[in-house]
């Protein structure tokens, strides 16, 4: 015999109502949690609160942190001033040809970040010591000649041979005409 659809809905809905009151429960619970924890994290700040203010500890390390952080903006506004007041002319000259170049070709500001971007992996590859080994090793490897890392006052005109020593120092003694 099957059972009625009235009597199935209400056993249903007492279990959804079994539900709802464990679910009303738990966010009952958990909301008197909250409410002690943030009770307990105001009496901890209140307390903190109440101790004296130590101005001279705090108020150096505030003002060395402030300081930091504002260096960057120092160093650029002092550029600037620098470049307005010709305190460094070639500086000056050049940021006038800058800024002429981009108010007659203003377009030149969308390749501005590619040049940029350029500039910056070039000079980095460069200037690094790395990249001098690697040119040096790849060179060496497809030519067969080894090239010595350049040295302070090194030029065009010092060049140093496979051996280590300068040509000047490389000169072997004059035999004695006597001796054969």
């Amino acid at each position: 015999m099957r059972p009625d659809s009235s009597t199935e809905s209400a056993v249903a809905f007492g279990a959804e109502a079994g539900r709802d009151s464990e679910y009303a429960r738990r966010l009952d619970r958990m909301f008197w949690q909250q409410v002690d924890e943030e009770t307990r994290l105001n009496d901890l700040a209140s307390m903190q609160a109440e101790q004296p203010l130590s101005l001279f500890q705090t108020l150096p390390a505030n003002f060395i942190q402030f300081t930091a952080k504002l260096a960057p903006l120092t160093l650029l506004l002092r550029g600037a001033t620098d470049i307005v007041f010709w305190r460094q002319p070639r500086r000056t000259v050049a940021a006038m040809c800058i800024y002429s170049m981009y108010c007659l070709r203003p377009n030149l500001l969308m390749a501005t970040p590619l040049a940029l971007a350029i500039a910056y992996i070039l000079f980095t590859f460069f200037n690094s010591t790395y990249s001098r080994e690697e040119v040096n090793n790849s060179l060496a490897l497809s030519t067969g000649v080894q090239t010595l890392p350049r040295r302070l006052g090194s030029g065009l005109f010092s060049i140093v041979p496979l051996g280590g020593s300068s040509a000047s120092t490389a000169v072997e003694p004059a035999q004695k005409p006597g001796n054969s």
